[in-house]
């Protein structure tokens, strides 16, 4: 599971103003990137690992998946852009399907 921003900052004691006016954001934005409503640039990712001393994709990847990305990165290094959309496109639907597989059986047992 992906380290909360939430729980990092306040084991830090510092607000969500003083995060977001020392990465040169709005609160109101850094609130939304806390909550899982917006994605950070690569730059504003970058700047708030560093300020919770952790990588990027510790921030914002499962963790349990980190060592397959660390894998799927050097692989899709080499890739054109068309090629990595279209395998990102292919693991968002495999993602949709384990989802619906794990939701099924429950689906089936209250019938």
């Amino acid at each position: 599971m992906r380290k909360s921003l939430v729980m990092l900052r306040k084991s830090k004691g510092i607000t969500q103003a003083e995060v977001a006016e020392s990465i040169g954001i709005s609160r109101s934005f850094y609130a939304l990137i806390e909550s899982g409503f917006r994605c950070p640039t690569y730059r504003i990712a970058k700047q708030l690992a560093i300020i919770f001393d952790h990588e990027v994709e510790e921030l914002f990847f499962d963790i349990d998946d980190f060592k397959m990305k660390q894998i799927d990165y050097e692989l899709l290094k080499s890739k054109s852009i068309r090629e990595v959309k279209n395998c990102s496109l292919t693991l968002n639907h495999a993602k949709k399907e384990k989802q619906q597989l794990e939701v099924l059986p429950v689906e089936i047992e209250k019938r």
